[in-house]
């Protein structure tokens, strides 16, 4: 599952009964999600619900109780804060995936109950700046994804304890050169992505201590030519998409 972040189409509702969960992967794969078992155990350690709109709250409890669980996936589903609160405490989710649903901060300070969260994509939800200081305690996260979010320089400071931080999107935000600041103490990150924000020559120059980046994607900026190069110079290793055919 991990990396993928299609959408299941023309999934059926099937009604979620906890009296007939027995073979839980068995009623989760009848409403057309993928389910991962482990070899050995065959307990459940990954489930893709991505695009399915119908998900009976009583899914979620049942779900919190798969504590082998390393992967879950809810893009583009109705999942709210009271689905992610039911779920509780899974202690060995790596990955969450809640793009595109309907997640505020409050979400957030439930997702600090998972002590191994690593990759969290939540791009295209209601998080705020507010939000992410509920993230201080997610000690191993290493990709957070906040595409398309309300996020604004104001939230940056958050992220500056997170040195685990390998991958941060930050595409289509209101991030500016100032916040670029912040970035520049994520000495670990490989891949920034920029895209489509009103980040310019002043705030890359920030970037050049980030010796470690291996990708950036800075199409759509306020980013010259001029201050593109400058960079490039800096990061010989790091691959900068500059403009997109």
């Amino acid at each position: 599952m991990k990396g993928c972040i299609g959408i299941l189409l023309s999934l059926c509702f099937v009604p979620f009964s906890i009296g007939a969960a027995d073979d839980f992967a068995a009623v989760l794969k009848q409403m057309g999600a993928q389910v991962f078992l482990a070899p050995k155990s065959q307990s459940i350690i990954e489930i893709n619900l991505n695009g399915h709109q119908h998900l009976d709250r009583q899914i979620f409890t049942r779900i919190a109780q798969e504590t082998a669980l390393t992967d879950l996936s809810l893009e583009q589903t109705s999942t709210g804060d009271k689905e992610i609160r039911a779920l509780k405490t899974l202690p060995n989710l790596e990955w969450m995936n809640l793009y595109r649903t309907q997640i505020t901060d409050q979400s957030l300070i439930h997702l600090a109950s998972f002590p191994k969260l690593a990759h969290l994509p939540i791009g295209e939800t209601k998080v705020t700046d507010q939000g992410l200081k509920h993230l201080k305690s997610c000690k191993k996260l290493q990709y957070l994804g906040l595409r398309k979010t309300a996020i604004t320089d104001q939230g940056l400071p958050f992220l500056r304890p997170h040195h685990e931080l390998t991958g941060l999107h930050l595409g289509e935000t209101d991030v500016t050169d100032e916040g670029m600041k912040h970035i520049a103490h994520l000495d670990q990150l490989e891949k920034l992505w920029l895209h489509d924000t009103v980040v310019s020559d002043k705030g890359l120059a920030s970037l050049a201590s980030l010796k470690n980046l291996r990708q950036l994607l800075i199409y759509n900026t306020g980013v010259t030519a001029k201050g593109y190069q400058q960079l490039q110079e800096h990061l010989p290793n790091c691959l900068i998409i500059y403009q997109i055919d």
